[in-house]
């Protein structure tokens, strides 16, 4: 006796075997396989507050970053002490479930603890705290301004021993013809004075630059008001603060980060010579369209016409090689009309 085989769609193979599953797989969980991974805890406080107001036994979808992704579930008291960012050490068992026809592999904590020390793991919330800080801006990048003479506003230290700007200047070298430079110096301690200096800047360039120091010297750079103002200035921004091992938010905010003042002004003169060649090849190509009455040209000059001779009232005018409408016929020009007139009367009488 030949075995009946059911004839069914594709949507129904594929409902009968997520049925199948979920019957089968649901809530599968080995107690005795225990295992124990290190990783970085994500949308544990989402979590915990979502279980909390759904009144919820346990903490679900946590997530463990290491080089993966992991999905945890624990209870509330195993998470409380965590919050988002800890690198923690845990032990659990997996777990299986559905979700949306989906199988998802998962793990049910049974102890976690801190994988670092109290001071470790304050370093590592100020650094995800300026990470967050800086994804919330946005920023953008400001293109340099191709105008043939900028104006640049310079902040640095007011303190009379702080040389930077003397460092940017001399960098800066003869182009510094091409710019105008307003000098803003302010207390390198005040988050109020530099957000003030860059946020009410009116220039094509903002410059802030400032000497070494210590790391504890260069927080101020972090502070959220001077990260903001610096995010929403339009003009183009340069900083060079401190030495290349200096690091601050600003640092990826800024168009270009210099690794010391020195070379914000090298950058700057770079920026500036470009665009010198560049006008000076414009100005040099025959098709070059010409320049408005009101705009002055940075390097190029264009050669005045030689004056003409005056010519005395009765001099003969001079002969000119354009044509002109005026001038009279050729003769030759007159015989040849003639000469074929003749031949079509002589082929007509002929």
């Amino acid at each position: 006796m030949s075995r009946f085989i059911p004839e069914l769609e594709i949507r129904e193979i594929e409902r009968l075997v997520v049925e199948s599953l979920h019957r089968d797989l649901t809530g599968w969980k080995d107690t005795g396989f225990l295992f124990t991974t290190r990783g970085i805890l994500d949308h544990v406080s989402a979590r915990k507050q979502a279980a909390a107001q759904a009144r919820w036994s346990k903490v679900f979808g946590v997530k463990l970053v290491s080089d993966g992704s992991l999905t945890l579930n624990a209870k509330h008291e195993l998470l409380e002490p965590y919050t988002d960012g800890d690198y923690v050490e845990i032990v659990g068992y997996p777990t299986l479930s559905f979700f949306n026809s989906q199988l998802q592999l998962q793990m049910e904590l049974v102890a976690i603890r801190l994988a670092e020390n109290q001071a470790q793991r304050t370093q590592r919330q100020a650094q995800r705290a300026e990470l967050q800080s800086v994804q919330q801006l946005r920023p953008t990048r400001n293109v340099f301004p191709m105008q043939s003479s900028l104006q640049v506003d310079l902040v640095y230290s007011s303190a009379s021993s702080a040389k930077v700007d003397e460092d940017f200047l001399r960098s800066l070298g003869r182009e510094i013809q091409y710019c105008t430079i307003q000098r803003v110096p302010v207390r390198m301690s005040s988050a109020e004075q530099i957000t003030a200096a860059i946020a009410t800047s009116q220039a094509d360039v903002v410059v802030l630059i400032r000497g070494g120091g210590a790391d504890s010297d260069f927080e101020v750079f972090n502070t959220p008001s001077v990260v903001a103002a610096l995010g929403k200035c339009q003009a183009y921004r340069i900083v060079g603060l401190g030495h290349s091992a200096n690091r601050t938010q600003l640092d990826l905010i800024a168009d270009y980060s210099a690794s010391v003042p020195a070379d914000a002004g090298a950058h700057l003169a770079l920026q500036l010579e470009n665009i010198g060649r560049f006008i000076e090849n414009y100005e040099a190509t025959p098709h070059a369209a010409p320049r408005a009455a009101n705009q002055t040209s940075r390097h190029y000059e264009p050669p005045s016409a030689p004056a003409r001779p005056a010519q005395p009232a009765h001099a003969e005018p001079e002969a000119s090689d354009e044509p002109s409408l005026s001038r009279p016929t050729k003769w030759y020009v007159k015989w040849y009309w003639l000469l074929i007139l003749v031949l079509l009367v002589w082929m007509i009488f002929k």
